[in-house]
């Protein structure tokens, strides 16, 4: 599971430090990244997942006729910003250039680095602390819907 959150840098070759206890925990040295913005008035982040929870998605997505037009605008949006990694021996994800540059990330930049149960997201730390103001206020209502 990816728990709790760190703020950090991306360092000058882009690459981010992934958690040890989040290393630990998946068993695996690979993830998928994709840029995620679910609705266009939001901030795009960069999400990222055991390869299998993106294989399960691409399963849903495949349910969906290809005659579907909105199907296709999700594969085509989310496999054009999506790339396969492995950590390096020290714990990094070298992120793509393609999604640092549709999620405003930039060598040297800060982040903020967010678990969410079986994903995380990796933030720009400006575009980050405004999104956590609103996840805030919408808390207690949301929480209601579990």
């Amino acid at each position: 599971m990816f728990l709790g959150s760190v703020e950090s840098s991306l360092d000058a070759k882009r690459r981010v430090q992934v958690p040890s206890s989040w290393r630990n925990a998946c068993g695996s040295p690979k993830f998928a990244l994709v840029k995620w913005q679910p609705e266009p008035s939001e901030k795009p982040c960069i999400l990222g997942m055991m390869p299998s929870l993106l294989f399960d998605f691409v399963k849903k997505m495949n349910a969906k006729p290809f005659s579907d037009p909105k199907a296709e605008r999700v594969r085509r949006s989310l496999s054009r910003e999506a790339a396969l990694l492995e950590l390096d021996s020290a714990g990094r994800l070298t992120l793509p250039v393609n999604l640092m540059n549709v999620t405003g990330l930039a060598p040297k930049s800060k982040i903020m680095v967010v678990g969410m149960f079986d994903r995380f997201q990796i933030w720009n730390l400006d575009d980050y602390l405004g999104v956590s103001e609103e996840d805030d206020k919408a808390y207690p209502d949301a929480i209601k819907e579990f």
